[in-house]
């Protein structure tokens, strides 16, 4: 073999190498992205599921029926509900 021949060889080697290398790491990088993505969306699950317990402890809460009851209670005996001529209008 000349030696123009070798190092055409090498070269091409070398540019073949590289390019593999470039898309072993691009490959990785897309596999990175995509276990991040199952991660994001099983915690964005577990956050909707955190607004929608909030929200239906918040509508328990504030239910009329709930209301009602602790009204009811002794400890709250001394509250009423205020009359229209109490109420004074906020401007």
């Amino acid at each position: 073999m000349s030696r123009g021949r070798i190092f055409s060889f090498v070269y091409c080697v070398v540019i073949t190498v590289f390019f593999v290398a470039l898309y072993i790491a691009r490959h990785n990088q897309l596999t990175e992205m995509r276990i991040r993505v199952i991660a994001l969306e099983r915690e964005l699950k577990i956050e909707e599921a955190k607004v929608r317990r909030l929200e239906l402890q918040m509508a328990s809460f504030l239910s009329p029926v709930r209301l009602e009851e602790v009204a009811r209670r002794a400890q709250f005996s001394h509250l009423k509900q205020p009359s229209f001529n109490d109420i004074e209008e906020c401007s």
